[in-house]
Formats: structure tokens, sequence, C-alpha cells
């Protein structure tokens, strides 16, 4: 669970990859901890799937270096 204050709410899909609570109002927090509770086992495996395949895609060693390079030394990657 994350708060919408700063930039983690931007890696977190409400839902799929997590829950998201306004800060600042403790109802939004206790509905997004009462959802993560009673999320069910096959719901909570789609979620862990699709955070890992988020998290794979977005910081792959390769693709990373890759824009760095494409990015820092363009050059180089011709």
């Amino acid at each position: 669970m994350t708060t919408t204050a700063g930039g983690l709410a931007e890696r977190v899909n409400d839902g799929v990859t997590g829950f998201i609570a306004e800060p600042g109002r403790p109802d939004s927090r206790a509905t997004a901890i009462d959802r993560a509770l009673t999320v069910t086992p096959k719901h909570r495996d789609r979620m862990r799937r699709a955070g890992q395949d988020e998290m794979a895609s977005r910081f792959d060693h390769d693709a990373t270096v890759g824009r760095f390079v494409r990015t820092v030394a363009p050059w180089t990657a011709r």
C-alpha cells in the first residue's frame, strides 16, 4: 500500500500491483488496508505476478544500460 503523496504511487496500479490511499485520510488508508487483507489467494497471486512483470520490464538490466548509453553517450550505441 502507498499513498498518492510522492512518486511511489506512480509505480502502483491500484488493485493490480498494490493499493493506493489518499494522504492525510485515515478512512482512505483503512479502506486500502481492508482491501489488501481481503483479497483472495488467486487475486494475490495475480497481483504478485503483475508486480514482478512490471518491475522486470522497468528494471531489466540490459534495457536500463541500453537506455543509459543511448542517453549519455549515443555515439557508442551505433
